[in-house]
This record gives structure tokens, sequence and C-alpha cells, in this order.
């Protein structure tokens, strides 16, 4: 029997064998992920197969963790295909963990719940050196994941009515209470009319914004001028990154990160595909494009984070047209919700899941660094907003909004160094 018919049959034979049952003992659990291996054939393909086994188990408060032994000649892939069937069988949330040849089976003690059992909280970072952003809340405690270190940007992608916008105003809302303006600035790039990033244009660490392609083009350009001209001082002071060079120089001349929110990809579909080759285009013929687009998106992506540049990508239309390669392949951290389809899923996350997430779970999805991990984004009213902005509410200058009539002002100084072959 194939391992993908194992997996049907195991969630078949799942109340049968008595796994649905209350977790008795720790030899009753090690039992029941046992016999899982063997009904859905978790073994290599010697003549008489080596099953897989659960060498340990230990408890612990909110989980219990089992270690796995893969016999040699079977693959990791075919035990991260059983996450659901060992869903089925314990009727909790599971996440599977590897590395070195060291594999382990996460079962928590519950499930995650909606939103409004999560209400917005500020959750502590260990230091304002790196860049820290907090997704929500998984069974374990809060998502933070380090930026600086290893991870350069961020896919945020969901199909409609998924939370997408309540995710990304909650991560700004972690930001600005975590960082002063003076080590955080964020640029909006809001291509749906600024509706979005109009909740925010009056805090002190917003740096730019823009409600339309054609403004983000040029912001872009702008941000692309901006990490050239960090990486010049990062060399010239002969350190690798935004972080050893904030520790040598002055504090007056410490380099702010800057957090750039990019959303909506697919309003780039509804530029021209490249620009025209004819000699009397125009400098905005030349900028408004989906090639200028993503390709300035891209070189941005891939040589920012020494410069403490972080772009965060977010779409409902998680198609290959909307997030290419260029775009993907700089993006370490993934963070899932609900999807249409198991192909949005993989687009997102590299891996099914996504689009089995229940239409009320709003918020609720997965993040994508070195594992997968389930979570669900704070719940963060207006209210809560309101209340954020307020505290951090700017007193003087409004935030830079380019207009698309100075486009070609800013082009005849750009133009040839951003879009030459």
């Amino acid at each position: 029997m194939s391992l993908l018919l194992g997996v049907i049959a195991a969630g078949a034979l799942a109340y049968g064998l008595g796994f649905a049952t209350n977790r008795n003992s720790e030899e009753d659990d090690k039992k029941k992920l046992n016999e899982l291996f063997k009904t859905v054939r978790l073994c290599n393909k010697k003549e008489e197969p080596e099953f897989a086994y659960v060498k340990w188990l230990k408890e612990y408060e909110t989980y219990t963790l089992f270690g796995i032994e893969l016999p040699s000649g079977c693959d990791i892939n075919s035990l991260l295909k059983l996450e659901y069937a060992i869903e089925n069988v314990f009727k909790n949330d599971v996440e599977i963990l590897y590395d070195n040849q060291n594999y382990r089976v996460k079962v928590f003690k519950g499930h995650l719940m909606n939103a409004k059992k999560y209400p917005f909280k500020v959750v502590p970072i260990p230091d304002t050196d790196h860049l820290y952003i907090t997704t929500g809340m998984s069974l374990d405690g809060p998502v933070t994941v380090n930026l600086t270190k290893t991870i350069p940007n961020i896919l945020g992608a969901g199909t409609s009515g998924s939370g997408k916008s309540v995710l990304v105003k909650s991560i700004v809302c972690q930001l600005i209470e975590n960082y002063t303006p003076d080590q955080l600035k964020i640029i909006y790039l809001d291509n749906k009319g600024g509706v979005e990033a109009n909740t925010f244009k009056n805090i002190k660490h917003l740096a730019a914004m823009s409600s339309n392609v054609e403004e983000t083009i040029l912001e872009l350009l702008d941000i692309k001028q901006e990490m050239f001209r960090r990486l010049k001082l990062v060399k010239d002071a002969d350190v690798t990154g935004i972080v050893s060079y904030n520790s040598k120089v002055n504090k007056k001349d410490r380099l702010p990160f800057i957090f750039v929110i990019i959303d909506e990809l697919f309003s780039f579909m509804t530029l021209p595909a490249s620009p025209p080759n004819r000699k009397d285009a125009t400098s905005e013929d030349l900028i408004f494009n989906q090639k200028t687009a993503y390709r300035t998106m891209a070189e941005i992506a891939s040589m920012c984070r020494a410069v403490g540049i972080h772009l965060m990508f977010c779409t409902q239309r998680p198609t290959d047209s909307v997030i290419p390669t260029n775009i993907t392949c700089n993006c370490g951290l993934r963070i899932g919700l609900r999807t249409s389809n198991e192909q949005e899923s993989r687009n997102i996350i590299e891996e099914k899941g996504l689009e089995i997430i229940d239409i009320n779970a709003v918020g609720q999805g997965i993040v994508k660094t070195d594992k997968l991990t389930r979570f669900q984004t704070f719940w963060t009213t207006e209210e809560k907003i309101r209340e954020v902005c307020a505290k951090n509410k700017r007193t003087t200058l409004e935030a830079k909004v380019i207009n698309k009539e100075k486009a070609d002002e800013k082009a005849k100084s750009q133009i040839f160094d951003a879009f030459a072959e």
C-alpha cells in the first residue's frame, strides 16, 4: 500500500484502533504512533522493511514530545506528510520538528482558539539591535522572528477575508511599540488606494506612504537609492552589516531599520508588462510597468538585509505570476493565511495546509521559517490601533507622499541607473 493510500486509510482506522481515545499513558501514546507508522507503511524498501518507531516520549505542560527513529532509506518528507494523520490520531494540533537527523513529533494539548481569545498585547523583544517581528500566538506562545539575523524579507498572503489586513496592522503595532522612531522607520506602500496605510499616517515612525502602484514604484526607487547609500557606508566602515555598523559609530549616526510593506502585489498586474520599445517613450512609460516594478523589488530584496532594510510582500492572489521566483527566493519568512486551494498554499509556504483552515478562523495561519508553526494573529481592534498610534503620534512633519505628477522629474535622474538592461 502506498504512503498516500496509507494516510487515507489512517483516518478511517483511527477510531477503530482506538487512536482517538483519551491519552491514558506514555506506552499507549507510543503504541498509537507506532501503529500509525505501520498502517501507512512508514518504512524503507528492504525485503524485510524496517519501520519508523517512537524512541522516547517526554511530557511538557502544553505538549507531548515524541522522539522518532527513521530507518535508513526512509525520507523525512514521508514523515512530514503524516502531520494531519497524526492530528487525527490524537485530536490535537501537531508540529513535526527535525534537524541533523533528529526527528520529533510535538503533539499539543489543545487547539488554537479564535482570534478574540488572543487580544493584542505587546510582546517584549530581546534587544533593539536586531529587527524582530511578531505574527501572533502559537500554542507554544508568541511567534517572534529575528529578521536581521537570518531572514531578510517576508511573504504574507491569504485569500480575501483571511485576515491579512489585521495581520499587517498587528505587526506594525508591535513594531512601533517596541522600537523608537530613531530605531525604526516604516514605509507603507498601499496599492489599494492608501486606506490601510492611512491608519498610520500620523505616527512618528512613518517615513513614507503611497496609495497606488505609480507612487509605490517611485518610492521603491528611493528605497533602492537609500540601500546603495547604506551599502557604501557599511563598506567604508569596514564592517559586514547594520548591527556591527551601529555598534561602531556615534549614536547620532546610527542607521534605523527600515520596514517596508508592499500591499497588494497583484496591483502591479494592472500595468503594462514591459516598457515600450520606441523612441518617443516617456519616462513614465519606462518606469510604470511590471518589469520595472518587479526588477526593482527583486534587486532590493536580494541586497537589503545587511543594511537593515526589510520588505514584506502582501497579496490576496498568491499565483506564480503575482509572486515570481525572483521575489519568493528572497523571502525566508513565509506567513500564510487561509487560501482557496492547495496550489496557493504551496505557493506561499511550499506545503499544503492553508487551504483547509476554517473560513471562520480569521487570522489563523502557518508561519514558515526552517519549520512550520501554526499561529493565530492577535485580535487587533481599530480602537487598539488608535490607542497605539496616539502614543506614537507625530507632532510636526507629515509623512512623505509621492505624487504621480512628480514622476517625470524623478525619472530623469534615475532612469538610466534603474532600468539599464
